[in-house]
């Protein structure tokens, strides 16, 4: 089970297991995790689970979350990852270091849904960015051969692709992202993120525990249809 170890500032931890499908840490009395502190906000960050890890989402924090020193809006959490959330320090432990998720970058790719659900693609993109974002060409590997990738079905950029270069894809609207995205032991799936409308696949509803992606599989977010395309 996965546990969130709080470390005072003497040195002493406390251990929290975590083992809902998804755990809120702020200062709200409905929080799973609640941090009594005006350095934390009220919905400061939210954890949802993925298999049996959890993928951290900051809720517009005021003072942000760190993540091993760096602030970040999003990522897959692993084992060993320090995380700050106001003037608390949190390790994040697993019963067994898992295998990487080979992620070179600390940060996650998101797919942002626009007020009239055209895709935009960024990684903390500002409002002013978001509308100038672009999806990726054609995707390609050095040698040539096109890597997995969604294909936009309809919207205004019918026909352009995502490229699905990085473990993690969060889809959805900003500020409420309601799909992930995974890849994990060579096999991609799709997961639900909190407690929004579910995403579809092939006409039905995710379920919560997430599914397996097969090539051609439909995928639903918000209105937006997107093809998951693995062979060429």
């Amino acid at each position: 089970m996965p546990v969130l170890t709080m470390i005072s500032t003497d040195g002493s931890e406390t251990a929290l297991p975590i083992d809902k499908q998804r755990v809120r840490i702020g200062r709200d009395p409905d929080c799973e995790i609640r941090l009594d502190d005006p350095s934390v906000s009220r919905r400061h960050v939210v954890l949802n689970r993925v298999y049996n890890e959890y993928f951290l989402e900051d809720q517009d924090s005021t003072n942000g979350t760190l993540l091993n020193g760096r602030r970040v809006y999003k990522h897959m959490l692993k084992h060993g990852d320090v995380l700050d959330v106001g003037s608390f320090r949190f390790r994040y432990e697993l019963d067994e270091e898992p295998e990487s998720l080979d992620s070179d970058s600390g940060l996650e790719e998101t797919i942002f849904l626009g007020k009239d659900g055209t895709p935009l693609v960024g990684s903390e993109a500002s409002p002013s960015e978001e509308q100038d974002a672009q999806l990726m060409p054609e995707p390609a590997t050095e040698s040539g051969i096109p890597k997995p990738s969604l294909r936009m079905l309809n919207g205004k950029r019918e026909g352009r692709r995502v490229v699905l270069d990085k473990p993690v894809l969060a889809i959805g609207p900003k500020g409420g992202r309601t799909a992930a995205v995974v890849l994990k032991g060579g096999q991609y799936s799709v997961m639900r993120l909190g407690h929004s409308e579910a995403p579809l696949i092939n006409g039905e509803p995710v379920p919560r525990g997430g599914t397996l992606l097969n090539d051609g599989d439909v995928l639903e977010v918000s209105g937006r249809k997107m093809e998951f395309i693995y062979k060429v």
